[in-house]
């Protein structure tokens, strides 16, 4: 009777990487959606969030601040700072796979992953909408900033500047216009709101992140 011998380790390496290729063939724009009870809210790692259980599997399942992008534009649902009124409850939650921001720290970096677009108590009625996901690119400008304008040309009045102290880290949110040479920002900047439109050409978009 021949003996077969078992290399484990050889196993072991074949379900590392049969679980690597599931765990990263998401694609940009995949959704998803997921049934969790809220346990709690996480106060204590750096970034912040929420504490989750799959009342089927019993499988925790932890959501950080940075799986959220807090604009009407992705996220809708339970506001975030009135979670703590929910622990206990099933909530229904909806997910798609983007490029966005992730901050740990001073400012923010591009990342790539699932993120919180509808988060609702379980079974209610969640109207379908049309998400309007932003860009995420970094400042090429040479000058080391780039000027944001009141119009889409280079004569419009400069209403504030983007001037990145990591330039090459630090990154930002662009919503594309009906212009493709210019992109529009809405957000505040070291205490300053900026409104208006950047050139495309000092920007870097970054439409993905090969791991």
């Amino acid at each position: 009777m021949m003996k077969i011998r078992v290399n484990y380790l050889n196993i072991f390496f074949v379900i590392f990487l049969i679980n690597n290729f599931f765990a990263n063939c998401q694609k940009i724009g995949d959704t998803k959606k997921m049934t969790l009870r809220l346990n709690g809210i996480d106060n204590d790692s750096q970034i912040g969030g929420f504490l989750f259980t799959n009342s089927d599997s019993g499988e925790d399942f932890n959501l950080s601040m940075n799986d959220f992008v807090l604009t009407s534009n992705i996220y809708k649902g339970i506001p975030i700072d009135s979670m703590e009124n929910y622990i206990g409850s099933e909530l229904d939650i909806e997910f798609i796979y983007i490029v966005h921001l992730c901050n740990e720290g001073v400012f923010d970096f591009a990342c790539q992953g699932w993120v919180v677009t509808n988060l609702n108590l379980s079974g209610a009625i969640v109207k379908p909408r049309n998400l309007v996901i932003p860009v995420v690119g970094e400042i090429v400008d040479p000058d080391g900033y780039v000027n944001v304008r009141s119009e889409m040309n280079t004569k419009s009045k400069i209403t504030g500047k983007i001037e990145p102290s990591e330039i090459d880290i630090e990154a930002f949110y662009f919503f594309t216009t009906n212009d493709p040479s210019w992109l529009k920002v809405n957000f505040v900047y070291e205490g300053v709101s900026l409104k208006g439109y950047v050139h495309k050409s000092r920007v870097k978009i970054i439409d993905k992140i090969n791991f």
